[in-house]
């Protein structure tokens, strides 16, 4: 998947959220084959953080992974006395019903967790997650397993009658207590566009669920659709997450999916068919073919091959409604990946790579084979985030080399081997001779550890608490010692005694964050000496007031799985937790001052209220969520096929309503959720984004127009047809300073109609020229931005924007000469107030505006000398204003200091 993809996976999640679907109960019958469970990459295993979206966590793609054969039907074991567990070794517990009753002979899996931060992202290469030991639920409900000391490992649940159910994170030497709820069903029918059913189409179903006040994820559920197009995931967890849809001929298609508890839910979902698709593999400096280049592409339903003698291939590419890639590889030059264009040719010119070689030792300069070497990085080319990868293992002589990586952007590299500590380095691509870097000799030292304890404010312990290690400092051959590729950090969740444990470590610097729902983060620098482990950290949550607060709909019933966030928390962007059963979520370690609440909630009939200012003192705060007004419909494009992925704008004709938002799942249906009793103009003016990447894929070359007026909420069955205008535009920006010099790196954005077209930013090149593609032919607004510390621009003004119909032609935007201030933003404590907006009044009225930095700095360009006045303000996260302040100013100026006053 391509890194920009990655870029708007959350953006386009919470979008997609607007427009949850919820499923009629209905009787499902009996058909489908039975679904292969497997057990999940390690990626679901991650737990979703203290204010973060529930559902945005990243899905890499599907893999087969080993399921050790089901045990066989029995007498449920003898009990287990619990008391006698060793609390280093054993994973141990109950398996109970949500009423608190004993499951006898529930099966108990465990499979090792890989963190994800920790794998290489080609994942041909990663080794998959070992199933372990298992066990049965005795009569009374209690089990144990034996594990290794600071094993961390996934245990699935399975009982008759009851929901498939994974306790991520588990810890050797813990007690937990698995809860199974009642199982819901999904039935599943794949057709074509004549509604005709397809055969043998491949489902991936992936939902999430709230456990407590965590996320959770319920693990991949596998199927096949049988003759009459058919699947059924029997006894499957409620929750909300996406199912993909892939047939080799018949293209593919995902869906947002919502399941309540018990409920048998059914969904269509419509595949568009395939297409033949050919192109060539080329040397980008010298144009010569590539031989045996591999073409791949991600998710699988477009057939992976290998080029000619004349570096050309072919492959079958299905239609899709979400961003669909294929990616060329070869020995020795970087990767390509491109979006499936809808029609013609995908063509890929490789660029030769670095290749970085090396020899692993140890201490005593003995050569290690098998030690696994993995590079990665992450950065843009073209305007587009990229990403990169390469991994191998070292032969009987310690010798590695990693072929292909890209010069153009930052690369970390990990070393690792059980029974060592794991290293990384940064690698400084400027080094490189004649494209080769050479580490030289690594030394892998002896493996160490981190242990300690996580705590309350009083002590008392935190279980399933999330703590993240990442690392600090300088080892041998400018080594950083890194836990993984991806920001080079792991986490951990605490056991029951809020313990949490790191082993395989190498000597150096660490950063501990420990997090909490409904609490600050809490961070500890310790470093790691060569010659011992640290065992005893401790962990302390930050003391503070207590704020509960109740979330419940207009009939006064308690509301789950509502995001509450407070803000304007000293060292924290936020705090913030989920409602549970009882709708309630506890913000502890809160200011004595006001702060702001506020919650999120995406579930459908139910509108959202604005946040609330409250000075915590242990007290309660009560949110009342009002019923919606739900308006359903369908988008259709001009030939009368669904429109998937495009997102829908209600405004509403009474004054002071906000607009309200839909997005239209895989069927082009949508549903939106209004005040009752309102009428609303329903627009859409856009690309569809896709579901879950970005908008180049065959649906989405393409701007979408058209709307509906007058509806009065609720509605049922509105159709919305639109216009498709063909995203085949381009116009050239020509940058220019005040003396009419080209100006290189200048930021270019081009919106219309308030939505950000794609591509988005461009930056001027050398020649201050830069080509803008992929534009609808509609009025495009063009602006410009330069950011830099070079003193012959850090005085200019951008020429207002400017709007064109893009027709190919060039047009030119020229700064001009001001003159500047600058300063820094206090809060009402004196402390910087940073990420503030800066606007600087004449007497006609605001002229200039600018953003301080993370430490409330600023330096703001006006047109000329003479008497302006300077307001900051501060937002909340929702937008409304948290706070001003104001000062008067004759331009230019230097050291302006700027207060913050609360309101």
């Amino acid at each position: 998947m391509g890194g920009r993809t990655l870029l708007i996976f959350s953006v386009i999640f919470l979008l997609a959220g607007l427009a949850w679907l919820l499923f009629r109960p209905t009787a499902g019958p009996e058909m489908g084959e039975a679904a292969s469970r497997q057990p999940p990459p390690a990626a679901v295993s991650i737990p979703s953080h203290p204010g973060s979206e529930p559902g945005t966590l990243a899905v890499p793609p599907t893999r087969e992974i080993p399921v050790p054969e089901k045990m066989s039907a029995k007498s449920p074991p003898l009990p287990v006395d619990l008391s006698a567990a060793d609390r280093d070794l054993d994973l141990f517990g109950t398996v109970v019903n949500e009423s608190g009753e004993p499951i006898a002979g529930c099966e108990l899996e465990t499979f090792t967790v890989l963190p994800w931060q920790g794998r290489p992202a080609d994942f041909e290469e990663n080794p998959e997650p070992e199933p372990g030991p298992s066990t049965r639920s005795a009569s009374d409900g209690t089990f144990s397993l034996r594990l290794e000391r600071a094993q961390v490992v996934d245990l699935h649940a399975t009982a008759d009658g009851h929901a498939r159910t994974i306790v991520p994170q588990c810890n050797a030497g813990e007690k937990v207590r698995v809860v199974l709820s009642e199982p819901a069903s999904l039935l599943i029918t794949v057709t074509d566009s004549d509604e005709e059913p397809i055969e043998r189409a491949k489902i991936d179903l992936w939902l999430s669920y709230q456990q407590g006040s965590a996320w959770t994820n319920s693990g991949n559920e596998k199927g096949l659709t049988n003759s009459e197009g058919k699947h059924l995931f029997r006894n499957i967890h409620w929750g909300f997450g996406w199912i993909w849809v892939a047939h080799e001929r018949h293209g593919q298609a995902s869906q947002q999916v919502r399941i309540k508890k018990k409920e048998s839910a059914e969904i269509r979902v419509i595949l568009r068919g395939s297409r033949g698709l050919r192109g060539r593999v080329t040397d980008a400096d010298t144009g010569k073919p590539i031989t045996g280049a591999s073409i791949e592409s991600w998710g699988g339903s477009a057939g992976g091959t290998e080029t000619d003698a004349e570096g050309k291939y072919e492959v079958r590419a299905g239609v899709s409604n979400f961003m669909w890639q294929l990616t060329a590889r070869a020995e020795g030059y970087t990767s390509g990946s491109k979006a499936i264009p809808p029609r013609g040719d995908l063509d890929f010119a490789l660029q030769r790579g670095d290749i970085v070689i090396g020899a692993v030792r140890d201490s005593s300069g003995n050569p290690l084979g098998d030690v696994r070497v993995w590079a990665s990085g992450s950065g843009f080319e073209d305007h587009n985030q990229v990403t990169d990868s390469v991994s191998t293992l070292t032969g009987t002589d310690g010798g590695f080399s990693l072929e292909g990586l890209r010069s153009s952007i930052a690369h970390s590299v990990s070393i690792s081997r059980t029974g060592f500590g794991k290293l990384g380095l940064r690698l400084d691509h400027s080094r490189a001779v004649d494209g080769v870097i050479d580490l030289g000799t690594i030394v892998l030292p002896a493996p160490r550890s981190i242990e300690g304890q996580a705590v309350s404010d009083g002590g008392a312990p935190l279980p399933r608490a999330n703590v993240t290690i990442s690392p600090v400092g300088q080892h041998d051959v400018e080594a950083t010692s890194l836990l993984g590729i991806i920001g080079g950090s792991d986490f951990r969740m605490t056991d029951d005694l809020g313990r949490f444990r790191f082993p395989g470590l190498a000597p150096g610097g660490y950063i501990l964050t420990l997090s909490v729902a409904g609490s600050p983060e809490v961070r500890m620098s310790v470093t790691l000496p060569a010659d011992a482990d640290l065992l005893d950290v401790e962990l302390r949550a930050l003391a503070g007031e207590t704020l509960r607060v109740r979330v419940q709909d207009s009939s006064g019933a308690p509301v789950q799985g509502v995001w509450v966030s407070s803000f304007n928390i000293p060292g924290a962007t936020h705090v913030s937790a989920t409602t549970g059963a009882d709708g309630t979520a506890l913000l502890r370690g809160l200011p004595e001052r006001e702060i702001s609440v506020s919650i999120s909630s995406q579930l459908e009939g139910l509108l959202q209220t604005p946040p609330q200012s409250v000075i915590p003192a242990g007290q309660e705060v009560l949110f009342v969520l009002e019923a919606a007004a739900l308006i359903r419909g369908t988008v259709k494009g001009p030939d009368g096929a669904p429109v998937p992925g495009i997102t829908l704008t209600a405004s509403f004709q009474r004054k002071g309503l906000q607009p309200a938002y839909g997005f239209s799942g895989a069927d082009g249906s949508f549903t939106i959720s209004c005040p009752v009793g309102t009428i609303a103009d329903i627009s859409v003016s856009g690309s569809p984004m896709s579901m879950p990447g970005g908008r180049d894929s065959q649906e989405q070359a393409a701007w979408f127009q058209g709307g509906i007026r007058g509806i009065a909420a609720p509605a049922e069955g509105v159709e919305i047809s639109l216009e498709r205008l063909p995203l085949d535009r381009s116009v050239v920006v020509l940058v220019l300073d005040p003396d009419g010099n080209s100006v290189t790196g200048a930021t270019v954005f081009a919106t219309s109609a308030s939505i950000l077209q794609s591509n988005n930013p461009w930056v001027t090149g050398t020649d201050g020229r830069v080509r803008l593609e992929n534009l609808a032919p509609t009025e495009v607004t063009i602006s410009v931005s330069l950011v830099t510390s070079a003193d012959a621009h850090r005085d200019t003004l951008p020429q207002a924007s400017i709007k064109v119909i893009p027709e190919g032609q060039e047009v030119t935007v020229r700064f001009s000469r001001g003159v500047s201030m600058s300063g820094i933003v206090l809060d009402a404590d004196g402390n910087p107030a940073g990420w503030c907006r800066i606007m600087a009044e004449s007497r006609v009225g605001p002229v200039a505006f600018a953003g301080a930095d993370e430490a409330g700095r600023f330096r703001i360009v006006v047109p000329e000398r003479g008497a302006y006045r300077l307001q900051a303000q501060t937002f909340w996260e929702n937008g409304s204003v948290k706070g001003t302040g104001a000062v008067s100013v004759t331009a230019p100026a230097e050291g302006v200091k700027i207060v913050i006053e609360a309101g």
